[in-house]
């Protein structure tokens, strides 16, 4: 990465918090929810500085046509066709007599109609582990329609699962949350176990700021292919789920800019976590 290119990026990261307020006024958010419409634009930003050479001046145009991509709409997408929160729209059933089929297991990919953020890092977390499984049913989707053609969602969830760049963020949204989101809600859940209060977990909340300067410092404590929870994790327990971390650590080496992506991400959280 040029000086140039650091530079540029860390002026989009400035901009990032000021453009937002005009972007939530040009966007229909509700039915997304405020915060993943945040991510979403951060994400936009991203994609700026990937592509690089993209003038300041059409940063908010720019955010605002890639709202509708990267790793929340392709979570959205795949909920929407295989986990509907109406029964009779979608491919639930057939998704989930393939998958027994095919994979062997009972599976249901996480609801993400609810507009909480947390199941959108667990779709992520799935579509990463079982990509090959989901690009498997939609192509038996495709040779089973009397047409021979997947509709406009199915057609934008295959060519996103295909493209590595969106890949990329599916990683570090399922990587960040085994690293640091599940220890962290873990902790929360069980303080009331020990009748503590916000007040009492300040030393907790310090501790997830330092982790997260630790890993921004040195990405490889997570990303590396010997990472090891122990110094991973917040609380240094095992991963939530292992197979997971596996599978994004056999594809890390695919996956272009994972290294930047994960630090750009940890670096906003990090300042709004200030």
């Amino acid at each position: 990465m040029t000086e140039t290119q650091m530079s540029t990026y860390w002026e989009y990261l400035k901009s990032w918090t000021e453009d937002l307020r005009v972007l939530i006024q040009k966007a229909t958010i509700e039915s997304m929810g405020i915060w993943c419409f945040i991510y979403m634009t951060f994400y936009a930003y991203l994609d700026l500085f990937i592509l690089g050479g993209v003038s300041h001046l059409n940063a908010q145009e720019h955010a605002f046509s890639k709202l509708t991509c990267g790793a929340i709409k392709t979570a959205e997408l795949a909920g929407a066709i295989f986990n509907h929160k109406n029964d009779k729209i979608g491919h639930y059933d057939i998704f989930c007599f393939w998958w027994w089929q095919h994979v062997g297991v009972p599976f249901t990919i996480p609801d993400v109609s609810n507009n909480q953020f947390q199941s959108f890092c667990d779709a992520a977390a799935a579509l990463i582990l079982y990509l090959d499984d989901f690009l498997a049913i939609l192509e038996s989707l495709h040779a089973n329609k009397h047409n021979s053609t997947l509709n406009h969602m199915e057609t934008n969830l295959k060519n996103a699962l295909e493209c590595s760049k969106t890949r990329s963020k599916l990683a570090v949204l399922a990587i960040t949350t085994e690293a640091i989101s599940y220890p962290y809600m873990k902790a929360i859940c069980t303080s009331s176990d020990k009748n503590q209060n916000m007040l009492d977990l300040g030393p907790l909340h310090s501790k997830v700021y330092d982790h997260i300067q630790k890993i921004i410092a040195d990405p490889n404590i997570l990303i590396d292919a010997d990472a090891d929870y122990r110094t991973a994790t917040l609380n240094g327990e095992e991963w939530e789920n292992s197979a997971v971390v596996a599978k994004i650590l056999e594809l890390a080496p695919e996956l272009p800019y994972f290294h930047e992506l994960l630090v750009a991400f940890l670096s906003g959280a990090l300042e709004t976590w200030e």
